[in-house]
């Protein structure tokens, strides 16, 4: 009697086991299938946000993808994406833009041209990383860079700096896929008359004109008009108030102008004093002389008479409810359009 429990249980104890190794099995295969197809819904999720952002041909898109000073924060730095008539325009990739870019899930390798204002840091630092990551996302031709004299030393440097990285891709995954040949940059110089503006790209039913404005010591520096469809989105590049803004926005229908709060800027290089960090207080002190206020920014807005403000570049960024009363206080009284404060990532439809 005892022998024919222990075998029952014996028994058991293997169907038992037998059970688990299956349950543990077939759980394994259906976690799989699932996270299979998380990522196939996923791709194609991507690839229908593409193909409807690209096959969009009555309107401008725009996305505000770095929108911080180079003062330490946690955005990225200055980047804007003008998307019309499948075309992906990019005006400056400051630091952290690709990277923010790609987490938008924006097609990197569609990208066409890319615009760069004036040679801060804070506006092209990403260069290198955009020309790089768009040919390894799937870019198939050169990336189309424009920018004010120096940009062939620019591309030139980058293309050296890239040299290995590019010839290792081609080693490893074969020129059919990674063709190193276009893995680069074309520079295109931006030529513009002091106090002036000349069309530097138009192609597509897109019309982008650059225009000086005051940056000085940094000379030259762009603002841009971009144009499609009867429609008008303007940058204002980093300026103070400036004449060229005014006149190249006349009637846009979306600004996005520079800002930041010179009062806290100057609080901020005094501290600085106080704890004996000078340069990083001549540094604070010095940015106010060419760059704008958010008054001077709505002055601007007013004076154009543009359907929506939008400020950008900002420094301090507004990442607390009192940092972003300080930038609009004051700015309703002078224009009585719509104001917002950029964000990472926001997007704005002109339709």
């Amino acid at each position: 009697m005892n022998r024919t429990r222990i075998r029952i249980l014996i028994l058991v104890v293997v169907i038992a086991i037998l059970a688990a190794v299956v349950a543990m099995v077939y759980s394994s295969n259906h976690s799989d299938e699932l996270i299979g197809n998380a990522m196939k819904g996923q791709l194609q999720d991507d690839l229908d946000q593409t193909e409807e952002l690209l096959s969009e041909t009555e309107n401008i898109t725009v996305y505000t993808i770095g929108t911080a000073a180079p003062v330490p924060s946690s955005r990225s730095q200055s980047c804007t994406a003008v998307i019309a008539n499948g075309q992906i325009l990019v005006f400056d990739v400051g630091d952290g833009s690709v990277a923010q870019m790609e987490k938008m899930n924006l097609p990197m390798h569609k990208v066409s041209q890319v615009f760069i204002s004036h040679f801060h840091s804070d506006h092209y630092v990403d260069l290198p990383y955009m020309i790089n990551r768009t040919w390894l996302r799937g870019r198939d031709t050169k990336l189309d860079v424009y920018g004010p004299p120096g940009i062939e030393k620019v591309i030139a440097a980058t293309d050296q700096f890239l040299e290995i990285e590019n010839q290792h891709r081609t080693n490893h995954h074969g020129k059919a896929i990674m063709d190193s040949s276009v893995a680069g940059a074309i520079p295109h110089l931006m030529s513009v008359p002091d106090e002036g503006a000349t069309v530097v790209y138009e192609q597509h039913g897109i019309r982008v004109t650059a225009f000086d404005v005051g940056h000085e010591p940094v000379s030259p520096d762009f603002g841009f008009m971009v144009e499609y469809n009867g429609k008008k989105v303007v940058l204002s590049g980093d300026t103070a108030k400036n004449q060229n803004v005014i006149k190249h926005a006349q009637g846009a229908d979306l600004l996005i102008h520079e800002a930041m709060l010179m009062e806290l800027i100057t609080q901020m290089s005094e501290i600085n004093v106080e704890l004996g960090n000078d340069k990083t207080a001549k540094l604070l002190a010095d940015i106010k002389d060419y760059h704008a206020s958010p008054i001077e920014a709505a002055e601007v807005a007013a004076q154009a008479g543009v359907a929506k403000l939008v400020l950008n570049h900002l420094a301090p960024t507004p990442d607390r409810k009192v940092v972003e009363r300080m930038y609009k206080k004051g700015m309703s009284d002078i224009y009585d359009g719509p104001i917002v404060l950029a964000n990472d990532g926001d997007k704005y439809i002109i339709d």
